[in-house]
């Protein structure tokens, strides 16, 4: 989707409105999961941006939400 320029708030609206609200929060965690695996100057500011308003957080312990 990132190749395609979807942003990480187009995903999480997608995934809120399609599912549920649940689903989009869970969307938005994943993404910053998934950042986590690049340094942050090779990350676009807007996506930076989009996570920190979507108040995205790695809360869970080891690799993948359970």
């Amino acid at each position: 989707m990132w190749r395609n320029g979807w942003q990480p708030a187009d995903v999480v609206r997608i995934a809120a409105r399609r599912l549920t609200d649940w689903h989009g929060r869970a969307a938005a965690d994943l993404i910053a999961w998934e950042m986590r695996a690049y340094a942050s100057a090779t990350v676009d500011e807007r996506r930076r941006d989009q996570l920190a308003g979507l108040e995205a957080a790695v809360w869970w312990k080891g690799g993948y939400l359970v």
